[in-house]
């Protein structure tokens, strides 16, 4: 009699175990997950119109070693913005993996570029 009742405790004790654990697991999936709000992403490009858009790799001269820098790989865009008083153009380039911002500059007449 005695070595059944134990029996029977014993498993009663590990299906409470088994249980306690599973609703502890449960539990722990429900409460990590968080619902996250979509938001609205302002890319500073809003009203601007795309004449140009490239894939290509960015690259920096370095004036000490005389040599190119690789800066990564993205998009490069040629944009316009109509005011009312004039045209503005700009180009910007950002990363393909994170979009971050690796050049943006504004072009105007008086530039100087050199091959």
């Amino acid at each position: 009699g005695e070595e059944t009742e134990s029996k029977e405790e014993e498993e009663k004790t590990e299906e409470d175990k088994e249980e306690s654990q599973e609703e502890a697991a449960s539990s722990k999936t429900s409460s990590s997950k968080t619902s996250l709000k979509e938001i609205e992403v302002s890319t500073g490009e809003e009203g601007e119109k795309v004449v140009m858009q490239v894939a290509c790799k960015l690259y920096q001269f370095c004036p000490l070693t005389k040599n190119w820098i690789d800066r990564g790989a993205g998009n490069l865009k040629l944009n316009e913005k109509e005011t009312e008083e004039a045209v503005t153009s700009r180009i910007v380039f950002r990363s393909k993996a994170v979009m971050k911002v690796m050049l943006n500059s504004k072009i105007f007449a008086s530039m100087i570029i050199n091959r």
